[in-house]
């Protein structure tokens, strides 16, 4: 320990999921060189090991369990005083002079977390571990999601469905940002932002510093209205750390590896059920939906007749029984894996990597991260609308149609496939090569 600097940092992932994918690897950069406390959701057994790992986190100083997350009306009027008592506490007890989180919008206890930082003096550092899409099109695509929920084209209804739910978000907008705070006696947490109406991107409150992983992750933050000076590039750090730091537990990891043997096809499913058409905002049924991921399941068999077919639904899909019925039409050569299942090794002994519609799975960039010379397919073949974010990625192959995407499965299996080189970073960018740097650079810059 005492080889470490003298400074203190606070890390708080947001949720487990975000730790797992993406910020574990920052995490690790930081207990290299720094004292860290780690404020976090409960994690896994396998997590948890992994922590006491001294060679891997030399820095890490103590773990702090917390329940921060709250969403209904009931969590979030029991928790208010509770999390923002929370917040105090734990930046008077650790004095940190950075805070790093995962956002700086996203939830109560995020927001006053950051909010007691900039009281006590600390920096606060946001690292986005989850994409960024243009706020204005998230928006258009909940309100159209929530107004055709029922997989119906609700007609001349449909204008006051979006009424009726933009009115409650709004409701919820001024709860969670005027009335909860004044009712503990704090200031409102005005801003630009809002979690609750899905409007802002990170960097709008109160993120000194906020790391995307690529400049088009750079410019969907600036189209969102951040600041360009407060914002810099750090890749993902699958790019530069081990891979079994990421995704889940040792134990669930160690008992996949059995079942892979032969070629494999990993083919990512949100739980997305319905879609949007982005020439006229047409409605993707239910029906509709699952006609195309059928379509191109049976592709895959055709083109790869010997190869296994891997379904992973998201984890939003609880029931397996339920994906396992969506895709009875075509189950010979597939296999459902658990939605809960780490995606980790998957991904390792998968030979192709596909998402079905709606593309938009956070999972395809991180596979193209870890695994730069896998095909890595992103397949918008229905042309929906917040379905073309891989579009210009160069690591995804993106494609949007079946011919398209056949002749992409052709070139694969003929050996004729090559990967694109990643885009190169604008030099008008800021740019960290490990999260340390991004630190340093926040003290120097903004002391």
């Amino acid at each position: 320990m005492a080889s470490l600097s003298p400074i203190r940092i606070l890390f708080y992932p947001h949720s487990a999921r975000a730790l797992s994918s993406a910020l574990i690897g920052h995490l690790a950069e930081l207990c290299q060189e720094f004292q860290v406390v780690l404020v976090t959701e409960p994690l896994s057994i396998g997590y948890t090991h992994l922590l006491q790992d001294r060679t891997r986190f030399p820095g890490l100083e103590s773990v702090v369990v917390i329940d921060g997350f709250g969403y209904s009306l009931a969590q979030l009027i029991g928790g208010n005083r509770r999390w923002h008592r929370l917040a105090c506490d734990l930046v008077r007890q650790a004095r940190p002079q950075v805070v790093v989180t995962e956002n700086d919008m996203s939830g109560l206890f995020d927001m006053y977390l950051l909010r007691e930082a900039k009281k006590s003096g600390a920096f606060c550092l946001t690292v986005q571990g989850m994409m960024q899409q243009h706020d204005k099109d998230v928006q258009k695509f909940i309100i159209l999601s929530h107004v055709c929920s029922n997989g119906d084209d609700p007609g001349f209804k449909r204008i006051f469905r979006m009424a009726y739910f933009q009115a409650r978000k709004w409701l919820g907008h001024y709860l969670v940002h005027y009335l909860l705070p004044w009712s503990i006696g704090e200031r409102a947490l005005a801003g630009r932002s809002s979690y609750v109406l899905r409007s802002g991107a990170t960097g709008l409150r109160d993120s000194d510093l906020n790391l995307v992983p690529s400049s088009q992750a750079f410019r969907s933050h600036t189209n969102s209205g951040v600041p360009r000076k407060k914002l810099a590039i750090l890749a993902h750090p699958l790019t530069r750390l081990p891979h079994d730091l990421f995704f889940g537990s040792v134990e669930a990891r160690a008992s996949a590896e059995p079942i892979f043997d032969g070629k494999n096809i990993l083919v990512l499913m949100t739980s997305m059920p319905v879609g949007f058409r982005s020439k006229d905002l047409s409605l993707i049924s239910h029906e509709e939906r699952r006609k195309t991921r059928l379509e191109i399941i049976r592709l895959l068999r055709q083109v790869f007749p010997d190869w296994r077919i891997l379904i992973k639904p998201h984890p939003d899909c609880v029931r397996i029984e339920a994906v396992e019925q969506y895709f009875s039409a075509v189950r010979d050569h597939l296999t459902i894996m658990p939605p809960f299942m780490p995606v980790e090794p998957l991904l390792k002994h998968s030979d192709i990597i596909l998402d079905l519609p709606l593309s938009v799975t956070t999972t395809l960039y991180t596979a193209a991260c870890a695994y730069p010379n896998k095909p890595v397919i992103s397949a918008n073949v229905t042309r929906e609308f917040y379905g073309d974010y891989y579009r210009d990625f160069p690591e995804v192959d993106y494609v949007e149609s079946m011919p398209e995407l056949g002749t992409l499965l052709q070139r694969i299996k003929n050996g004729t496939f090559r990967k694109s080189a990643p885009a190169a970073i604008p030099p008008d960018l800021t740019f960290f090569r490990t999260t340390n740097a991004a630190v340093h650079h926040l003290l120097q810059t903004r002391s």
